[in-house]
């Protein structure tokens, strides 16, 4: 895999650093992988250079769909902090058997979530079920251990969102495209860093009576 080491880098106060790129290598693109927070500054300033022979055609960004964008068509979601609440929710009209307490179940379409006034116990809400032979039934919240989601098409949807919950991109790709041949190629950029703040220390020999300036 070819990769370009830093070579030159300059750190600013104000939270931002200068750094610069540099090697000469044989290949027709060269892939940066950069933190997702810092793609801002980097596209604003990115400058690539190639000093030998050879020519730069292209600088590819890959921008992949955002968490909301891949959700796009998939029927659950949850929030943290009330997951059961917000399943249940999302499964209205899907077939589920509730598993509660006392080792009862009941098995039904899920007809929906009855939530009560602020300030009243998220446990007392109703969770009503469409049994076969045209019977409703409600269950208090707070008496549900567990759901069987017996619907495939709802399963397939809660387990794409906790895949796409759990797969939240950390890394973004620049692709500088080349000629084929030989480059030395230089590449620079903005990106954020550590404040850096020049500090100083005096040493002083009480026998000597000479002071050294560390800085």
């Amino acid at each position: 895999m070819t990769t370009l080491p830093i070579t030159r880098m300059t750190l600013y106060k104000h939270g931002v650093g200068f750094f610069e790129r540099r090697a000469t290598l044989e290949g027709e693109s060269v892939t940066l992988s950069f933190p997702v927070e810092a793609m801002n500054d980097i596209l604003k300033s990115l400058t690539a250079v190639d000093w030998g022979d050879g020519q730069i055609t292209g600088i590819d960004y890959a921008t992949p769909q955002s968490r909301e964008e891949r959700l796009v068509g998939c029927s659950i979601r949850l929030d943290d902090g009330r997951s059961l609440r917000d399943l249940l929710i999302s499964l209205r009209g899907r077939q589920v058997r509730l598993r509660l307490d006392q080792d009862e179940t009941a098995e039904g379409v899920l007809i929906g979530l009855d939530e009560l006034p602020e300030r009243q116990p998220i446990a007392a809400s109703l969770v009503s079920l469409l049994q076969d032979g045209g019977q409703t039934r409600a269950f208090t919240l707070g008496r549900v251990q567990g759901v069987d989601i017996l619907d495939e098409q709802g399963a397939a949807d809660l387990r794409f969102f906790l895949e796409v919950s759990l797969t939240q991109e950390r890394q973004r790709q620049v692709t500088i495209r080349l000629t084929p041949g030989q480059h030395d190629l230089s590449v620079s950029y903005v990106a954020p860093a550590p404040v850096w703040r020049v500090s100083y220390r005096l040493l002083a020999d009480p026998e000597t009576e000479e002071a050294l300036l560390m800085g």
